[in-house]
């Protein structure tokens, strides 16, 4: 169900990206990178197994946006 080779890749590659630049590997930065990654991944199947949650998350999000919009737009 989940590529857990993608998964690690995602994770991997975000840790380089951002902390390349450090002198050492840094475990717990890399394991909470891997959690992101990992609850990405849950939330894609979720996503693609339920097409009608999916709509409302989209709805969700568009109203967030708005209600951000709208916040900037009073002040």
């Amino acid at each position: 169900m989940f590529n857990l080779s993608a998964i690690m890749n995602e994770a991997w590659s975000t840790y380089l990206r951002s902390y390349s630049k450090r002198p050492t590997f840094q475990r717990s930065t890399f394991n909470w990178l891997l959690m992101i990654s990992w609850k990405r991944a849950k939330e894609a199947a979720l996503r693609a197994s339920n097409p009608v949650l999916a709509k409302v998350e989209a709805l969700c999000e568009r109203r967030d946006i708005d209600a951000q919009i709208n916040r900037l737009l009073a002040a």
